[in-house]
């Protein structure tokens, strides 16, 4: 076939700009339309004047937002024009516990917290994800469970 396979990740950093007004304060970066990416779908442009980025419509908040992957190189470019173009906006940074709670806020489960390999996508409330319209591993058994119910299921709850 010819191909070859290599992991760059060690070369490549990735920042997350969430929240209801992250097209509106990002799209002076970029010269693609923002609002034309669909969700989980992304383009490779150019962003905060560096070509070939990753622009992602993904995010772990809920709240709608990118993920832009960049060289390692061209994060610090990226990074203070993110927040030259969000500061009318009211962009701050702001780390893993408050992406934790947005996902939480969101029902979004996190691998290795809570859910992991002992748990399907049904018990896990993913099924609204699980596609039974093709054959994969385990989906027999899977549509099972989600036909005839679970013994156990991960549960939000508000205090």
């Amino acid at each position: 076939m010819g191909a070859e396979l290599r992991d760059l990740s060690d070369h490549y950093s990735l920042l997350a700009i969430q929240g209801p007004k992250a097209v509106e304060a990002m799209q002076s970066l970029t010269s693609v339309d923002l609002s034309e990416i669909p969700f989980y779908k992304f383009r490779v442009a150019d962003f905060a004047g560096i070509e070939h980025v990753i622009i992602s419509a993904t995010g772990y908040t809920g709240s709608g937002g990118f993920e832009i992957y960049c060289k390692n190189s061209e994060v610090e470019q990226v990074w203070k024009r993110v927040f030259e173009a969000g500061a009318d906006f009211g962009i701050k940074p702001i780390g893993l516990a408050a992406r934790d709670t947005l996902r939480l806020e969101m029902g979004y489960c996190l691998y290795g917290n809570d859910i992991d390999d002992t748990t399907s996508p049904i018990e896990a409330g993913l099924g609204w994800i699980t596609k039974f319209t093709k054959d994969f591993i385990n989906s027999d058994g899977l549509l099972k469970q989600k036909e005839e119910g679970v013994t156990r299921r991960l549960r939000a709850f508000e205090l």
